[in-house]
């Protein structure tokens, strides 16, 4: 027998794991309009983004965090 409700797409057109992509796309609309500043994860998956972007050199980390978290500053402020 199924269980009730299995395999139905949520409100949000989400399944099988897309609901999270949604909830943090409408976690940063929310940090954006409150003037939040970006999580510790939004930073970290930035700061890779540009240490793989510039040949992922060593002893880039400080300097990578530090422009991450600028650049998502400037976003979030000019959305």
């Amino acid at each position: 027998m199924a269980k009730k409700g299995a395999g139905k797409t949520t409100e949000t057109g989400a399944k099988h794991g897309r609901g999270a992509k949604v909830e943090a796309l409408r976690s940063e609309e929310t940090q954006r309009a409150s003037g939040a500043r970006p999580t510790h994860a939004q930073i970290a998956q930035r700061a890779r983004e540009i240490w793989e972007r510039n040949g992922r050199p060593d002893g880039q980390e400080e300097k990578n965090w530090r422009q991450a978290e600028e650049e998502l500053k400037r976003e979030m402020s000019h959305g």
